[in-house]
């Protein structure tokens, strides 16, 4: 695969560049840094900062690249001109009720972005294991083949998650029991094929994954399951790709990047 890892009018920290050398390192691909500043005066005060996530990116082959202008625009060019399968890029922990015009930018990018997009945390510091978020029917086949072959190059625990937006009658809490999921499996129902034909790309990818279901509140429901089993990167698609789905009721995406802990890769 080939990484731009994307720095925007922003510091470069010490344990993002730690998450993408290492993701880049286990599934043996290259990486091109761009560095963007406001202007040249800014760019110079940044040159310290590039020098340690060179030297913070060790052994692993890194192309630096540097500019000066729209953050958006330099980023596209790059792209159509180099060919890359995914964006890196940190984003702050939301903290403020009033969007910061980081925020904005950084909202901005994710949006622009032609291909997929990772957004990296400060606290994300390891990655392994994965949660793979399905909206239950076909328009998710770019999330799940994405996420196969990142989880089987890196090597990553896996689980594929779908939520139910409805609670069924029959259920009167949060988890359903693994029985009623090998129900589940074995008719013949649009969702049951998805997830059939799902975990067999994630097999056909060398990986073994786990297969939940829960109903209710989406982004809260993937929130927690991403906090309770300790997931490092939460996968889901964008949400002009999945409303259509019915798993982004409203904009879970937009929750999802504002309140997860763990890293989120978009996939366009």
């Amino acid at each position: 695969m080939k990484f731009l890892y994307f720095v925007a009018r922003e510091s470069i920290p010490e344990s993002v560049v730690a998450f993408t050398a290492g993701i880049v390192k286990r599934t043996d691909s290259t990486v091109t840094m761009l560095v963007v500043a406001k202007d040249t005066e800014a760019l110079e005060n940044l040159q310290e900062d590039i020098a340690a996530a060179e030297r913070g990116f060790g052994k692993v082959p890194l192309e630096v690249k540097t500019g000066v202008g729209d953050p958006c625009d330099l980023m596209e060019r790059e792209i159509e001109a180099n060919g890359y399968d995914m964006v890196v890029m940190y984003v702050r922990q939301r903290r403020r009720v009033l969007p910061s015009s980081f925020r904005f930018l950084s909202q901005k990018i994710i949006k622009l972005s032609p291909i997929p997009i990772m957004l990296v945390r400060k606290t994300n510091l390891k990655l392994e294991r994965l949660l793979i978020c399905t909206g239950g029917q076909d328009i998710s086949e770019p999330v799940i083949r994405l996420s196969a072959k990142l989880a089987g190059m890196a090597g990553l625990q896996t689980t594929l998650l779908y939520v139910s937006g409805v609670v069924p009658s029959m259920y009167t809490g949060m988890n359903v029991m693994e029985e009623t999921l090998e129900d589940l499996l074995g008719t013949e129902t649009p969702l049951a094929n998805h997830l059939r034909a799902s975990a067999e790309i994630l097999s056909e990818n060398n990986v073994k994954a786990e297969i939940e279901i829960r109903h209710g509140d989406v982004a809260g429901s993937i929130l927690n399951e991403a906090k309770e089993e300790k997931h490092d990167l939460i996968v889901l698609g964008s949400s002009e790709n999945n409303s259509l789905a019915g798993m982004l009721l409203g904009n879970v995406t937009q929750q999802i990047i504002n309140r997860a802990e763990s890293a989120v890769l978009i996939v366009k």
